[in-house]
């Protein structure tokens, strides 16, 4: 049985169909799930029954549980069969001729349109769906933010070379101390930023790690990210936990830094400037996906986002100064050895 159904979907490469005349057409598909996945049911039960009432014998999908011996060798040989690296083999899979959908967003979105395309005659290939307009309000919020997250890196490093270039004569005389934005800022602010960000990721950790469904807000959808396989760094490691640790660390270092006077103190800016650069460049990273490849916004998320790049911004200029001061001893030391 699992044979057929590979060949008929790998080597004709396209769902069975009759012409859009006659309209007799029957489209054929597999779902590659199982039994302990939350989504997977999600889409089983209120997905594919009211499809399957709609279109009657003219669709024809077979289940194939990834956690017994036939499935599973079934479901390994379709992921190679398209490529996809080991790293992504999630569930639920939906393949269809030469289409495979992912998830539980891609799923109910876009199996539909591929089944009328298949029965009208219009082939196998899936709609080519907007992605970014899929949430325009949430994506485009994610936008906004992430050109934020980008201009704020620039300023940070236009700052740092600056700060960091030798002053050369009259202008190493003229120049003036300029109070640091920490100076400026509360000095609970970078605490508070990483609590918040801290919480935000002990939360999104937990709906990762154990699959449940996030209390979303108003706009955007949080469970479609939650879902997608970019909410696993590297398709192993759950980006919650990777904030939980980034978040931690900052926190830590912040408060090594706050009796003033030592060495723990003297590097706590430069290493919380080594550790939210790094930190606002993954957010980046993780927020263009959201809006222009998953095609659904997370605003706990981006609220992770905006925190670590203010955590940046503040800590940014002391941290260059640090490095500064860290450079001229540095220098010092090495011409009066040379000597």
């Amino acid at each position: 049985m699992w044979g057929l159904a590979l060949t008929v979907i790998l080597l004709v490469g396209a769902p069975s169909k009759a012409s859009a005349e006659d309209g007799d057409g029957v489209v054929q598909a597999t779902l590659f799930y199982s039994p302990y996945c939350e989504h997977c049911h999600q889409v089983i039960e209120e997905v594919l029954p009211p499809l399957q009432e709609q279109y009657g014998s003219r669709l024809e999908i077979e289940l194939a549980d990834v956690t017994t011996a036939a499935g599973s060798e079934l479901y390994q040989s379709t992921m190679l069969a398209f490529g996809v690296p080991p790293e992504n083999w999630v569930v639920p899979i939906l393949v269809c001729g030469d289409v495979m959908l992912v998830g539980g967003l891609d799923i109910p979105e876009q199996f539909p349109a591929l089944i009328e395309q298949a029965l009208s005659g219009g082939g196998g290939q899936a709609a080519q769906t907007d992605v970014f307009g899929r949430d325009m309000p949430a994506n485009a919020i994610a936008l906004a933010v992430l050109c934020g997250m980008v201009v704020s890196v620039a300023l940070v490093v236009h700052d740092g070379a600056r700060i960091l270039r030798p002053p050369a004569g009259r202008e190493r005389r003229r120049r003036r101390p300029t109070p640091d934005r920490s100076e400026r800022s509360p000095q609970w602010a970078i605490p508070a930023l990483c609590l918040y960000g801290l919480v935000v990721s002990v939360y999104l950790g937990f709906v990762e790690i154990a699959q449940a469904e996030a209390v979303c807000w108003p706009v955007g959808d949080c469970n479609a990210v939650q879902q997608s396989e970019y909410a696993f760094l590297l398709g192993v490691v759950p980006v919650g936990v990777v904030g939980i640790l980034g978040y931690g660390a900052m926190l830590i270092v912040w408060l090594l830094g706050r009796p003033g006077s030592g060495s723990a103190a003297q590097a706590a800016p430069l290493l919380l400037l080594g550790l939210a650069g790094p930190g606002t460049l993954l957010s980046i990273y993780l927020t263009f996906l959201e809006p222009f490849v998953i095609g659904a916004t997370c605003l706990w998320c981006l609220t992770s986002s905006v925190a670590v790049t203010a955590i940046l911004l503040l800590a940014a200029r002391p941290g260059w100064k640090a490095l500064r001061r860290e450079l001229g001893a540095r220098r010092a030391r090495s011409s009066g050895s040379g000597r």
